[in-house]
């Protein structure tokens, strides 16, 4: 189950909670303007969803592609907004290998070995340079890979075709977000304040909520058992 709100209810929510109802097309607040603010705003929520959640798992895509000889780098999906995982089929007889990320001090490490392509119980290593991701060893045929990741968010343009899923009616923290936007260009700083709690306290529920998807999962299970935090301790900082 999805819990879907279109552009239009978001669009007529905002203008609720600014008090500036009847300011459409040709107004004070023309729709084009307030369609702008909403999707800055669902940008913005979105990243709060995400980063609630070690996976990112709420909001999840694929790429396939598949590799070409003595080729390290490939085009990320325009729409990556960051790479959860990557599967690298050695061969179709085979299970796909969960391909390991090198970090930047470790650019020149695999010069020094004799990696000559992709072999079975190897390692396939990769890391995300611009809008490419680059593989080494190099592979040395075609090879298909899957690359999971998150999407950037969703851009609506469509009053009634266009729409969000809001998960668990998360979208008021967009409402109320947008319309703190509207306040400011009208000027009604004395209610700014009391949306900007309300808000927060959307903020707060989201993040107490959003790791809980699955609580089998690393976000509600420790080694201990359950849990509801972390202590630094825990992890060596």
């Amino acid at each position: 189950m999805s819990y879907t709100v279109t552009l239009g209810t978001l669009l007529a929510r905002v203008r609720q909670r600014s008090n500036l109802e009847g300011t459409g097309v040709g107004g004070f607040l023309p729709d084009p303007e307030l369609i702008d603010y909403v999707n800055a705003s669902i940008a913005s929520w979105y990243d709060l969803v995400r980063g609630s959640t070690w996976g990112g798992q709420y909001f999840r895509g694929t790429w396939n592609l598949t590799t070409a000889p003595n080729v390290s780098s490939y085009a990320l999906p325009v729409n990556c907004a960051s790479v959860i995982s990557v599967d690298g089929q050695l061969a179709p007889s085979l299970t796909p290998i969960s391909c390991l990320a090198y970090q930047e001090e470790q650019r020149n490490w695999f010069r020094l070995l004799q990696l000559y392509g992709w072999f079975v119980n190897q390692a396939v290593w990769y890391q995300l340079q611009g809008g490419n991701i680059n593989f080494a060893p190099v592979p040395q045929s075609a090879f298909a890979l899957t690359i999971n990741y998150v999407p950037t968010a969703p851009v609506l343009s469509q009053y009634q075709n266009d729409t969000l899923d809001s998960i668990n009616g998360w979208d008021e923290w967009i409402v109320l977000d947008a319309a703190i936007k509207c306040l400011v260009k009208d000027g009604q700083l004395d209610m700014i304040q009391e949306l900007k709690a309300e808000r927060e306290l959307e903020r707060a529920r989201i993040a107490a909520m959003a790791p809980q998807r699955d609580l089998n999962q690393s976000e509600g299970v420790h080694e201990t058992g359950r849990w509801t935090g972390y202590d630094s301790d825990d992890y060596g900082y």
